[in-house]
């Protein structure tokens, strides 16, 4: 029996004159759209049905709700404007309040104005034939990103505050609003709550099991992205925009403290570690220290045994073009280079005197000028 197909989705009645929420209100605005708006926790599924007690109380909230976040969001502007010109300043004009931004919901399409959000969504699934999941009539003032509800757009504002006054209690980390804070201690937690009814994998998060569902059990031809250049399909727009970035040979993720740039920021943040000596993952059978959690997942496996990830088999794939030989790594390969072309990158900072990798600087620094690092 499907999730959805009998009793109401909220108070699990059985009645006679269920409504599936694909259906819309009076304004012509799906009963989805309400219901992810005011409880985006839950995974609302198509074939849900909603009794009519239960949709009074919907239009209720939704329409409350909206009415709260609409004016904070004004409220909050108008706290950062600044001051009243003088009399000598030239007019300008006021920004709008509340009231007037009911009227500032522009169709463009066909440039026609609405009083509120919902006519504005009913007015563009009925007469320009568009998903209501995609359209977004609340507009950033400060950038080109658009949302579906005033309530994305106040936490959207979080973003472009400086303050991260959302702190983790695990580690310190810092956040700009609260629900990623929350999203981010579920990982700390590790309860893995979301579990995918088709494979039984578990998630921490409703995001990442959504993503999951959407990348591994979606038929890839319904992926929404798609390259120009080559034509692949994407499930995310994160990897779209970064497989774009590639063809275009873009790297905007620039390492501050060496010449590296990267396509994503992941990367950039991995690349960090090779100028930290802080190794974070511990084996805790042999103590052995690591800076990736992965490569101390692989050392587990390998070494001891233990853990149920698969150990991929190590090639020697990157060749030297100079000598016959071959290394598993491409930083191994290029510190063999070295010893063709004569180049010593890695130099001693107290008599100077270079070597050929990095790692024999600290027996010379012990044996030549008795320090040591320990």
């Amino acid at each position: 029996m499907e999730k959805g197909a009998h009793g109401c989705c909220v108070c699990l009645a059985i009645a006679p004159d269920l409504r599936k929420i694909t259906e819309t209100d009076t304004n012509g605005c799906p009963l989805m759209v309400k219901l992810q708006a005011c409880v985006s926790e839950i995974e609302w599924g198509d074939d849900y049905k909603i009794c009519p007690s239960c949709t009074t109380d919907l239009d209720t909230f939704y329409q409350f709700r909206e009415k709260c976040i609409t004016s904070n969001i004004f409220r909050n502007q108008k706290l950062a404007d600044p001051p009243s010109p003088s009399r000598d300043s030239p007019p300008k004009a006021k920004p709008a309040g509340p009231k007037s931004q009911k009227t500032n919901f522009t169709c463009d399409h066909c440039d026609r104005t609405f009083k509120t959000s919902t006519q504005f969504v009913a007015h563009t699934t009925k007469d320009h034939k568009l998903d209501a999941k995609t359209v977004k009539p609340f507009g950033c003032s400060l950038c080109p990103k658009h949302f579906a509800s005033a309530a994305n757009l106040s936490q959207h504002l979080q973003y472009h505050k400086s303050e991260r006054s959302h702190v983790c209690t695990f580690c310190g980390k810092g956040f700009k609003t609260r629900s990623d804070l929350a999203i981010h201690e579920k990982l700390h937690l590790n309860k893995k709550e979301y579990e995918c009814e088709e494979c039984l994998k578990r998630f921490n998060t409703h995001k990442d099991l959504r993503t999951h569902k959407f990348v591994v059990h979606t038929d890839s031809s319904q992926w929404p992205h798609v390259c120009e250049f080559c034509s692949r399909r994407f499930p995310t727009k994160t990897n779209f925009d970064a497989h774009v970035r590639r063809h275009k040979n873009e790297r905007p993720f620039a390492c501050h403290l060496c010449d590296k740039t990267f396509v994503v920021n992941d990367s950039l943040q991995k690349h960090f570690l090779a100028h930290s000596n802080q190794r974070a993952f511990v084996c805790d059978i042999c103590q052995r220290e690591y800076k990736h959690k992965r490569v101390m997942v692989l050392h587990k496996k390998r070494v001891h045994g233990v853990g149920d990830v698969k150990v991929p088999e190590r090639v020697k794939k990157h060749l030297c073009h100079m000598c016959p030989k071959s290394f598993f790594d491409r930083n191994k390969l290029a510190k063999h280079m070295c010893s063709h072309t004569g180049e010593k990158p890695y130099m001693c900072g107290v008599c100077e005197k270079k070597f050929v990798d990095k790692s024999y600087i600290k027996p010379h620094m012990k044996k030549v000028h008795n320090v040591d690092d320990d």
